[in-house]
């Protein structure tokens, strides 16, 4: 039986460090967008940063996907 926490990321040619490390970079960069947003919600008249918007979030998304 394969070991399942190399499993994913040997299917995906990589090593299990690099997989945390990918992982956990988007995961907190859309916990970083997802708490501007709550933030903006409630406070609408503060400013959603460039960086964090909708927009640039799919874009670097879609880049780290690729």
């Amino acid at each position: 039986m394969k070991n399942p926490f190399t499993k994913h990321p040997h299917e995906r040619g990589r090593t299990y460090w690099h997989h945390l490390s990918f992982a956990t970079r988007v995961g907190l960069a859309m916990l970083a967008s997802s708490l501007v947003f709550l933030v903006h919600a409630v406070f609408p008249f503060v400013p959603i940063p460039k960086q964090l918007n909708l927009e640039s979030a799919a874009k670097r998304l879609l880049k780290w996907n690729s």
